[in-house]
């Protein structure tokens, strides 16, 4: 049906679908396979429930993007979007990840073969430091609201990008690649 709407991304194993719907790692890897089955992208959402260490939140993320990958061959991982959305830095208001946490996060999915965006709350001041961290292939989930007031020193990092929109019934949201 997506497919059929013509539609390029999928998002995978939000953290609201994980706790509303019982959404397991098992079946976010079903779904994984089937959006890529589908010629489309799938984009899995990790992240942990409470701020921890660098070395915890890693431990945590990987372990679920490795479970949301399993169903992938090694040869498609290029193919999926891992998006790093720490629970508890999403939502009006929310304050994102430290960016050296971000980076140090990004950094070790990327072992998986993965392209791997921040998808934590993100304003037109921590944009840019975010995006500057090696490892961050981009952002996700921007609202119109904070893309026309980026500065133009953080537009600049973001014209080195690939933008897609990716449009809903509620809101329009981006994501940046690399």
């Amino acid at each position: 049906m997506l497919a059929d709407l013509e539609c390029s991304f999928v998002e995978v194993g939000h953290s609201e679908r994980r706790r509303d719907h019982g959404e397991t790692d098992e079946v976010v890897a079903l779904k994984v396979r089937q959006v890529i089955r589908h010629d489309m992208t799938p984009i899995i959402c990790v992240g942990e429930l409470e701020p921890t260490s660098n070395a915890s939140a890693l431990d945590h993320v990987l372990r679920q993007a490795r479970a949301g990958l399993k169903l992938v061959p090694e040869a498609d991982r290029h193919r999926v979007v891992i998006a790093y959305e720490p629970v508890w830095a999403i939502g009006e208001g929310a304050v994102p990840a430290d960016p050296e946490q971000i980076g140090a996060v990004h950094r070790g999915l990327h072992e998986l073969g993965a392209r791997v965006i921040y998808g934590g709350s993100v304003d037109p001041f921590t944009a840019g430091p975010i995006l500057a961290q090696d490892g961050v292939d981009g952002l996700f989930g921007l609202s119109s609201s904070v893309v026309r007031r980026i500065s133009f020193s953080n537009f600049r990092l973001l014209c080195f990008r690939l933008i897609v929109i990716l449009v809903s019934f509620h809101r329009c949201s981006l994501v940046l690649i690399e």
